[in-house]
């Protein structure tokens, strides 16, 4: 077991609510996780990128340590899409990016 300090921990929750479809998960509240599925089903990628970029911002900001998510940057590769975001957490000078 590896231990990790409060950043990283926050920064390991971000990613892992990131990847987690809300609801799939009986441990997780449904507070917990992205509707991603729903997003990814439109058949604009514009409207595709907008309801991404919604979901995890509010998947994010559930947490009270959350100041911000912003800075999206959409690739599409075919109809594989991933993006690149950044996330400031409340009380460091720091952000960090997020890829998915």
């Amino acid at each position: 077991m590896v231990e990790c300090d409060g950043r990283e921990a926050y920064m390991i929750w971000c990613f892992k609510t990131a990847q987690t479809e809300r609801y799939t998960c009986l441990a997780y509240p449904s507070s917990i996780g992205t509707e991603m599925e729903a997003a990814l089903e439109e058949d604009d990628g514009k409207t595709v990128e907008s309801m991404v970029q919604r979901t995890i911002t509010d998947a994010l900001m559930v947490n009270p340590r959350t100041e911000y998510v912003r800075d999206f940057v959409f690739r599409w590769e075919g109809d594989s899409m991933s993006c690149l975001f950044t996330v400031k957490g409340i009380g460091w000078d720091e952000i960090f990016e997020i890829r998915i």
